[in-house]
């Protein structure tokens, strides 16, 4: 949520490294007076040894292939980098939204900087314990197992009406909904020995699962993001992320099963997906990846109220994907609210065009990418914004003092 802004934001040159299973991407942009600039932008391939499922399996490696790619970002740019912001596929996400009521004892005094951070402090330590509670409840994570990596305010409210100025005002209630994203303290330390090597800083970590959803113009939509690990799951309702779910079932759990019952290799089983070879386990695949889809969207519809489209990223040179979804009969599942399946292509020009009207100078930039710029760009801000600041004040001294 947006709130006062000075109109003049000072140029910034940011580094984006979006690393994936089989490619790291890195991106160059310059942020200014609210808008973005992509400088440059450049893709290297690697092996998928170096992570699996979301596990750094070779972290020298890879650590060598991240060295490769700034290195030559660098020297593109002519400048060292110092302010960079990372996307990794990490095997868990922990993502929350809570709303919080607050009444005001002497609420007819104008409030204070004072009494605002004393309100958020509060607010946002309720959050915090409530969210930690729940993912106690959902998997075997505590306390100092867990990272806190974004918290934003999504909607404010005083005395029901949104205002972007609360200082010095009066007024009795507030409604505060916050987001707060968690990640394994493990996977941080991993990305943390990793920019050790390297010898750089993180300033920022911001999981593509979250930017990817608030790219798109609708208010309310279902995307279903599928990688070569992974597929996941992002719902946006009245304009604000409400979910983030991971499955990790894709395109090489399919080339594995294949692998087991073949003398072929990886690479020819690949090329030869679309042909007519393979369609037993081809079916038997696609059938539990859907049915495991089913399974999340279902408790999605349970305790929200969902769009009736679904989007689906993909890479579709394989046919056999397309064709399979294009005939999914949505009926049958009896989720009667969702009635269409939109299917789009990671890098879509088209629809770039008509989501941003940033200046992307190579227009090979692929969506995830082009959704960190975005919400970069949302992030820089904020940064004089005075309840995000006192927010960001609020967070830090709460979670490393109390967790």
């Amino acid at each position: 949520m947006s709130f006062f802004i000075k109109t003049n934001i000072s140029s910034k040159i940011i580094w984006i490294i979006d690393i994936w299973s089989y490619k790291i991407r890195v991106s160059i942009c310059k942020f200014k007076n609210r808008k973005a600039t992509l400088i440059w932008y450049w893709e290297k391939r690697q092996d998928t040894s170096c992570l699996l499922n979301g596990d750094c399996e070779n972290i020298e490696l890879l650590s060598e292939n991240i060295k490769i790619a700034l290195n030559k970002a660098e020297k593109n740019a002519n400048k060292i980098i110092k302010n960079i912001i990372i996307n990794f596929p990490f095997s868990d996400i922990f993502f929350s939204l809570k709303k919080i009521n607050y009444k005001r004892k002497d609420w007819e005094k104008p409030i204070s900087k004072e009494e605002l951070e004393k309100i958020l402090s509060k607010s946002e330590d309720l959050i915090l314990k409530r969210s930690i509670n729940n993912i106690k409840l959902k998997s075997w994570y505590i306390e100092n197992e867990l990272k806190l990596i974004i918290w934003n305010i999504v909607k404010l409210y005083i005395d029901k009406k949104s205002n972007k100025r609360i200082l010095k005002k009066i007024w009795n209630n507030i409604n505060i909904s916050l987001i707060n994203i968690f990640i394994p303290t493990n996977k941080y330390n991993i990305i943390n020995h990793i920019w050790n090597i390297i010898k750089k800083k993180i300033i920022k970590i911001i999981p593509s699962e979250y930017s990817i959803a608030k790219i798109f113009p609708e208010k309310n939509l279902i995307i279903i993001n599928i990688w070569a690990t992974n597929t996941y799951i992002s719902i946006k309702k009245e304009d604000t992320v409400i979910w983030i779910s991971k499955i990790w079932i894709w395109i090489n759990d399919l080339i594995n099963q294949i692998l087991k019952n073949t003398k072929d290799t990886k690479i020819n089983i690949i090329n030869k997906l679309n042909s007519e070879l393979y369609k037993k386990e081809k079916d038997s695949f696609l059938s539990i990846w859907w049915d495991a889809l089913i399974i999340w969207i279902k408790e999605i519809v349970k305790n929200n109220i969902c769009p009736s489209k679904i989007t689906i990223l993909g890479w579709w040179k394989n046919n056999f994907i397309k064709n399979y979804i294009d005939n999914l009969n949505l009926s049958k599942e009896n989720i009667r609210i969702i009635k269409k399946i939109r299917l789009i292509e990671f890098e879509n020009k088209k629809l770039k065009d008509e989501i941003t009207d940033y200046e992307i100078i190579r227009k090979k930039i692929t969506l995830d990418s082009l959704s960190l710029i975005i919400e970069i760009n949302n992030f820089l801000k904020k940064e004089n914004d005075i309840i995000s600041e006192i927010l960001k004040k609020v967070v830090r001294k709460l979670w490393f003092h109390n967790y």
